[in-house]
């Protein structure tokens, strides 16, 4: 969804304005219901310390954005403070834009991410019957208080309502949430219906999002294995990191093609994904194998006077 959104923006595409499409920016709302129900789900019954838990995050979150990042800031001349901050996931205002958003556009969103691990690693410290109601409230004080205290760019971006689309996603997980599959289409339906009015982005976009989320995990179990989702699922991050690097390339060399804009549409979908898969089996599954591997040699190494103890005995 964020990729046609960019894909049909960069060619002016539509009829009026962005409206045929810009429901698609849903596609981030979903990210974030997903990330809150998986946060969840993978600590549920699970003895992981707080500490453990952001060091797989950071493992599976840094190196490959880094890369990208770095791509990215080869494309831009000066600018260092802006690029340190987009390295270390600190909200920044963007010049060139006015915006705050790091060099790597999607990167706003991954600054979202590790503010909600870090405050969810630090729920693990409580019995996980509280993690819930602990990280809801304080997102909830964040909002409060954003709504009655003037602070800075950081302040600001942390005490937007995008936050609790995370505690959506968490309470699908918590509760066992599962909608009819049709609520996936409804929600889709929401989000387009709702595109064009001035009601805020949770209400528009994060709720018709936890509807598709909790609508798809309802047919989870029943519908058949696919090889191609698979492939596009473990690759979806890469894809997500590296689309507007390859929709860029598709950009400059479209002129001299010239093959009209539906074809264009076709064919940049298309890069987009063989450039995301293509980066994920060179660069991303080699990085989580890396780490995997290192992570099971420590926990081995930890075992070992536990198992010597134990052929003593």
């Amino acid at each position: 969804m964020v990729a046609t959104f960019h894909i049909f923006s960069s060619v002016d595409f539509m009829v009026d304005d962005e409206a045929h499409v810009y429901w698609m920016r849903g596609g981030v709302d979903i990210f974030f219901v997903i990330s809150g129900f998986v946060m969840v789900r993978s600590t549920s019954s699970r003895d992981i310390s707080p500490g453990e838990f952001m060091a797989q995050r950071v493992q599976r979150i840094v190196p490959l954005y880094w890369i990208a990042t770095v791509a990215a800031m080869m494309q831009v001349q000066g600018q260092w403070s802006l690029k340190l901050h987009s390295l270390f996931f600190i909200p920044a205002m963007n010049p060139k834009i006015n915006m705050v958003q790091p060099i790597l556009e999607p990167g706003w969103t991954l600054n979202y991410e590790m503010f909600f691990y870090l405050i969810f690693s630090l729920s693990l410290f409580l019995k996980e019957s509280y993690r819930f109601i602990a990280v809801s409230t304080l997102f909830a004080l964040l909002l409060i208080v954003g709504k009655f205290v003037e602070g800075g760019v950081l302040f600001e971006f942390y005490c937007r309502p995008i936050v609790i689309e995370f505690i959506l996603g968490m309470a699908i997980a918590k509760y066992g949430i599962r909608l009819p599959l049709a609520a996936v289409p409804f929600g889709l339906f929401i989000m387009f219906f709702l595109q064009s009015t001035a009601m805020d982005r949770v209400y528009a976009l994060g709720i018709p999002a936890m509807l598709v989320v909790a609508g798809a995990l309802s047919a989870e179990d029943r519908l058949p294995k696919w090889k191609l989702a698979d492939i596009l699922g473990s690759a979806s991050y890469s894809i997500y990191l590296f689309h507007l690097l390859a929709l860029g390339i598709i950009v400059q060399i479209w002129p001299y093609l010239d093959f009209g804009k539906e074809i264009f549409v076709i064919a940049s979908f298309g890069f987009i994904l063989l450039i995301g898969c293509g980066i994920y089996w060179v660069l991303e599954r080699p990085i989580i194998g890396f780490f995997s591997s290192r992570r099971h040699r420590h926990k081995d190494n930890s075992l070992k006077p536990e198992r010597m103890a134990s052929a003593g005995h």
